[in-house]
């Protein structure tokens, strides 16, 4: 029988949309879906809010941001002897509270003054204060030991002798620096020069030296200046923003690593900043290296830090350890990586090491430092569109769920 009393039947219909409408939820649906399936999320290492960080290239090149944001900064309980021509304690971006009295070893007084601003450039190269506002950032926060070993001679600006520089390696150890910086080098060995470095290594410091800067006039592949010439010390070559070798920048057997040493901009006399290139800067930044290596594992031994920089250095030139780079560029960031987490022991432990680290004193091409300040921004776009991701997603479905109920 028919189903007279039946309600006449509603024809169900399903949504409808708009051209306009349909093209917008697919295209954000498209576009912000693959990223946000994506499980893995950059990592942007925050910029130091200093003047002239942008300019920095060589902290970025070996990752000492990627690394501060693993490990911090550095610590004090690091101590880095500089051996050089002394520090201006004073400079507004270099932390007297982490700057030690200091000894003059040519004056032979308590008061390592820098008349030659070399030191000061080196200095700041390592330890600048972080984060002040001020010019230049520093590759490890950690306490500074001024020894003046170089200084003014005669009509020469600055220079030095191997008694000097042999007194203040042994006033270093003997003071437990766990870092001995000297930005100096000779073509010539000698007993007291030697001696020092034996005893240093004996007491299970590394010796890091710059190759020196007499890469021009090495025809033979044999230009490593003493100390980098002995098989204790680690000998460093100087690499531009590119990774391409300085063209000053020794060669030889004895090279073991790169790093940054062309146009650094670094602290100056009076206050101010400047621009200087050699094997001389590329020291601090392997010394700032280790420090922020022992900073984050100080029970780790001198043979353990030299073998796991080695390993993870970034190859550069031919493959393998070759003449002109070594080892590579040093990456402190995959070293943190490497003996990470900070403040735990593994397989690695031993005892707690010295670091030495000796650059060349070959004639320096000094420039006028930059005033361009540097924007740090770097991480913003990716940290914005991290954020937005989730945004559009939920919008485009609020958009296409809604229409359908309509």
């Amino acid at each position: 029988m028919g189903g007279h009393g039946d309600p006449p039947r509603r024809r169900i219909r399903g949504p409808t949309f708009s051209r306009p409408f349909v093209i917008l939820a697919v295209f954000l649906l498209v576009l912000v879906g693959p990223a946000a399936a994506s499980p893995a999320v950059p990592v942007v290492a925050p910029a130091p809010a200093d003047r002239y960080f942008d300019g920095q290239y060589g902290l970025r090149q070996m990752g000492f941001p990627l690394a501060w944001a693993s490990a911090g900064n550095g610590s004090r309980e690091v101590l880095v002897a500089v051996l050089d021509t002394g520090i201006v304690r004073d400079h507004p971006d270099l932390d007297p509270s982490r700057i030690l009295p200091g000894y003059d070893e040519v004056g032979d007084d308590t008061e390592p003054e820098d008349t030659c601003g070399h030191g000061t450039h080196v200095a700041g190269i390592l330890g600048a204060t972080m984060g002040n506002g001020e010019g230049v950032a520093g590759a490890a926060q950690v306490r500074l030991l001024p020894i003046q070993v170089i200084g003014p001679r005669g009509e020469e600006k600055c220079g030095g002798d191997h008694a000097a520089v042999a007194r203040g390696v042994h006033r270093a150890v003997d003071a437990g620096a766990h870092v001995i910086l000297m930005s100096l080098g000779t073509k010539t060995s000698s007993t007291a020069l030697r001696t020092a470095v034996e005893h240093a290594a004996s007491e299970g410091v590394v010796l890091v030296a710059a190759v020196g800067n007499s890469g021009r006039e090495c025809e033979d592949d044999d230009c490593v200046k003493f100390p980098g010439a002995y098989p204790e010390v680690i000998a460093v070559a100087a690499v531009d923003a590119a990774g391409e070798r300085v063209g000053s920048s020794g060669r030889g057997p004895e090279v073991e690593f790169s790093a940054p040493g062309r146009r650094i901009v670094s602290t100056d006399l009076d206050g101010g900043y400047r621009r200087a290139s050699g094997t001389s800067m590329a020291a601090p930044h392997v010394a700032g290296a280790f420090a922020l290596a022992l900073s984050c594992r100080p029970d780790l031994s001198a043979a353990d830090l030299r073998t796991v920089f080695q390993d993870t250095a970034e190859d550069l030139g031919e493959p393998g350890r070759d003449h002109a780079f070594g080892y590579g560029l040093v990456r402190i960031d995959r070293v943190i990586d490497e003996i990470g987490p900070c403040g735990t022991k593994s397989a690695l432990s031993g005892a707690r090491s010295h670091v030495a680290v000796v650059s060349g004193a070959g004639p320096l091409a000094f420039a006028e430092s930059s005033d361009e300040r540097g924007s740090g921004r770097e991480g913003v776009p990716v940290a914005l569109w991290t954020a937005a991701v989730p945004f559009l997603v939920a919008l485009a479905g609020m958009l296409l769920f809604g229409r359908m109920r309509r």
